[in-house]
């Protein structure tokens, strides 16, 4: 504290130092002294605050980093152990077929080859998942090739066409061109984008057609794939390409584990793997159409 000793004040030009103007009354400095405790406290408090919104946020990337971890160990569980047993059947089957063929009739026929074609989906929807989760993670990379669309088009088309007989589908295909559409990207993805969503169609269409268009735009191409299906409710759309899809207003559950119907989060993970996007229209009761705009490459 300040004390002034007035005794010993001078006079200068006149001027009498007698009242010092730099001092401030006790009133004012007790004052003071106390907005600087309250702000110091405020500090002290959000200090606090802060350091305990820290420890959250390293618990819950600590929480992140074991689900990851499991959802790792279980694609690796399902991947290896349940893609050897699906192998097995696969071979089972076919040398099954091959070597007693002429002893079979033809029901034990159709049923040991959709064995051997659900397995082989089966297998190709777990090496799928665990593509995913890979993309995730960022340890994989696209093995990027020149193709022609056209011939993996047909490829699709044609086995669902044969996996399809008891269903009133109609496929109905329009390209731009009839001879050639290339494309530099990756092969496998690609048709793995077009497998999942024309699955999607069909299980989502009783009858009707179902078609594909493909056009180009400068230097991406634009497929479309539309059903004559249920479609999407309006609540649905919301969450259509989540990897969570809302069922209640408390309940979500992974739409991997709900069905393949409702799988589109896998596709739109690929789509944007390659490097495009994708986007959806749909109409209760009416159908879908899926959109997907994919860069032609070098």
């Amino acid at each position: 504290m300040c004390i002034l000793n007035l005794s010993r004040c001078k006079k200068t030009k006149g001027k009498d130092y007698r009242a010092a103007k730099d001092i401030k009354p006790y009133s004012e400095i007790d004052a003071l002294g106390i907005k600087i405790k309250k702000t110091k406290d405020i500090l002290c408090k959000r200090e606090s605050i802060l350091h305990s919104d820290i420890e959250k946020i390293q618990d819950y990337n600590d929480r992140i980093k074991k689900v990851n971890q499991l959802k790792n160990d279980i694609s690796k569980f399902v991947t290896e152990d349940i893609g050897i047993y699906l192998n097995s059947i696969i071979r089972f089957t076919s040398n099954l077929l091959k070597e007693n063929r002429s002893a079979l009739s033809n029901e034990e026929i159709n049923r040991l080859l959709k064995i051997r074609i659900e397995s082989k989906e089966l297998l190709d929807a777990i090496g799928n998942a665990n593509l995913i989760v890979k993309a995730e993670n960022f340890q994989v990379e696209p093995k990027k090739d020149l193709f022609n669309i056209i011939e993996v088009v047909d490829e699709v088309i044609n086995h669902f066409m044969n996996t399809t007989t008891n269903k009133d589908l109609k496929f109905e295909r329009i390209l731009y061109s009839e001879e050639s559409i290339p494309i530099y990207s990756d092969r496998l993805k690609f048709r793995r984008i077009l497998t999942d969503l024309l699955s999607h169609s069909i299980k989502d269409t009783l009858r009707g057609t179902i078609r594909l268009k493909i056009d180009i735009k400068d230097s991406t191409y634009c497929i479309m794939l539309q059903d004559e299906g249920k479609g999407f409710t309006k609540d649905e759309m919301d969450f259509v390409f989540d990897e969570f899809f809302m069922i209640t207003d408390k309940c979500y559950v992974s739409k991997r584990a709900m069905s393949k119907e409702l799988d589109i989060y896998n596709v739109k993970q690929l789509v944007e793997l390659l490097g495009g996007s994708i986007e959806v229209e749909s109409k209760e009761g009416e159908g879908s159409c899926f959109t997907i705009y994919l860069p032609i490459g070098n």
